[in-house]
């Protein structure tokens, strides 16, 4: 289970919560009322020692919660998410910046090769034109596994797109790392699966998701959101 924090800044401070399921993962509720004050930071302290009893340790809470009401629960990860969905969003990436990836020069960026990362490289050496490799340690066991696999030399002309790991990269690349949901993106859904559109929308989907809840091939990516 999972705890999912809504603020309404008016009224007298409480806290209230309630049990749901969507698509079947049970989910509880939470809702702050009253401006964030000492009383209200009590009470969300309270009830983060009600949850962590309950056994819940993951959350999800509006951008806009301040420090003093934000839950003592890891928030949900969408990079779980967006990797699991790596092929629709190299493509879909590549339509918006009206890239031809059989004819283009690819980026590929982060700061260790993990799986991940091999994951990206095989799906842009079976794709791109050429593929550039900035990853940091294990670099080269990389370059020798695309040499041997694929006949692939890295390297090549300026790249037209940027796929990247890599922490706090700017939001001209498609972001896969930990930190990427400062990179919107926006997803088709199936009419029976009732999330509401908003910022919670990508990290309940990436509950979901890693709930098996819903599948791969029931979610599109309707577009990603670039800062260039």
């Amino acid at each position: 289970m999972l705890a999912w924090f809504f603020w309404e800044g008016s009224g007298l401070p409480s806290v209230r919560n309630e049990v749901c399921q969507i698509a079947g993962l049970p989910i509880c509720r939470v809702t702050l009322r009253g401006r964030n004050g000492p009383l209200l930071r009590w009470l969300v302290r309270r009830e983060n020692d009600t949850l962590r009893q309950a056994g819940i340790r993951q959350g999800i809470w509006p951008s806009a919660l301040p420090e003093g009401l934000c839950p003592a629960l890891r928030p949900v990860e969408v990079y779980t998410l967006r990797r699991g969905l790596m092929p629709q969003m190299i493509g879909q990436a590549a339509r918006q910046k009206g890239v031809h990836l059989s004819r283009a020069s690819v980026r590929l960026t982060a700061d260790g090769a993990e799986l991940s990362v091999y994951y990206a490289a095989r799906l842009l050496a079976e794709r791109a034109r050429h593929l550039q490799l900035d990853v940091g340690l294990g670099q080269h066991a990389l370059e020798q596994w695309l040499w041997q696999r694929y006949g692939l030399s890295c390297g090549g002309e300026e790249a037209a797109m940027e796929v990247s790991f890599r922490r706090g990269r700017a939001g001209d690349a498609l972001l896969l790392g930990e930190d990427c949901r400062r990179q919107q993106v926006e997803y088709l859904l199936p009419p029976a699966l009732p999330i509401p559109e908003g910022e919670d929308r990508e990290p309940l989907l990436a509950a979901l998701f890693a709930a098996g809840r819903v599948k791969k091939d029931e979610i599109q990516v309707k577009s990603v959101h670039f800062d260039a």
